[in-house]
């Protein structure tokens, strides 16, 4: 009887092994991620492999495929090609594929050690005969990969919401939000100013228009000392994008040195730019300090609400 449910409990847990295999070896990808540390990219897996290119800290890429061995099949800029995980950040995606890998290959090895032939005895014909399992392998491996699998996919779910949750709550997008939106009834000028849009934890931005002028408003809750328009000591906000162009926008209005908010025109060739690509990071520059701002939660703002203004 005892003998009887083991055999029971085994087909249960082989059946269920084999339903939460999810990733193949050959399985192709698309996880974003970034490197950890300087490195450089390589044509193929092998150890003697020819150099593509290096990369920096905190540039980022994208995983094609896991290969096992804690090797990784990434795409970077236009290169495709090879890195170690000691050279990435490995994210919650990226530690379930690992552990589906895993468990693909430990119940291919179980599978083929089920199914192996075996030569019987004073007899050259080999016979294909399934192994009994209690005496082949040891059930308990699995049954914790199983357990991990459903922990760690969990586990990412529960992340996944939560992410998505703040990104609904931090900041609606697509979506223009106006503090005025009117005709000034002595100057016969149409003035339209959005509401603040949360940009990273520290950094609300707005957009003004009057007229045909536009202008960008960053509003920053650290202490810079003041926005100024002087040229010998004059404010500006630095803004990277991720197709790596650079743009400046200096302070242009009146000295302001209650909060740091520095107010600059937008020129239609810097509005052509801000449409192309996300934001990548932000640097604000004031009279006694400077402050960069890597974590940006809302990189799209350009690109999703300067069409508020025109």
């Amino acid at each position: 009887m005892k003998r009887i449910i083991i055999i029971c409990l085994i087909t249960y847990f082989h059946q269920a092994y084999s339903q939460n295999i999810n990733v193949h070896p050959n399985q192709e990808l698309n996880i974003q991620t970034k490197f950890s540390q300087y490195g450089s990219l390589f044509e193929n897996s092998n150890r003697n492999s020819p150099m593509l290119s290096q990369f920096n800290k905190g540039q980022k890429c994208v995983v094609l495929r896991y290969l096992g061995l804690n090797k990784y099949k990434i795409k970077y800029k236009h290169w495709t090609g090879y890195v170690t995980s000691e050279y990435l950040v490995i994210n919650d995606e990226m530690r379930l594929v690992k552990k589906q890998y895993e468990a693909y290959v430990a119940y291919e090895k179980n599978e083929s050690l089920e199914s192996s032939p075996i030569k019987m005895p004073n007899n050259d014909e080999k016979i294909p005969l399934k192994v009994p399992k209690m005496e082949e392998i040891k059930i308990q491996a699995p049954i914790k990969l199983i357990a991990e699998l459903i922990e760690e996919d969990s586990r990412l779910t529960d992340t996944l919401i939560k992410t998505v949750e703040k990104k609904i709550e931090s900041e609606p997008k697509m979506d223009c939000r106006y503090l005025l939106n009117e005709t000034d009834v002595f100057e016969g000028t149409h003035i339209i100013r959005t509401e603040n849009y949360k940009v990273s934890d520290d950094l609300q931005i707005e957009l003004f228009k009057k007229g045909n002028k536009k202008y960008v408003f960053f509003n920053f809750s650290g202490d810079l000392g003041c926005a100024s328009s002087y040229t010998h000591n004059r404010s500006f906000v630095k803004i990277y994008l991720e197709n790596n162009d650079q743009l400046t926008i200096f302070h242009t209005w009146d000295m302001d040195c209650a909060d740091f908010s520095l107010k600059g025109m937008l020129t239609s060739s810097t509005i052509a730019k801000l449409k192309e690509s996300p934001i990548k990071s932000i640097y604000l520059q004031g009279t006694k300090a400077n402050h960069l701002i890597e974590n940006i939660m809302y990189q799209e703002f350009f690109m999703d609400t300067l069409k508020c203004i025109d």
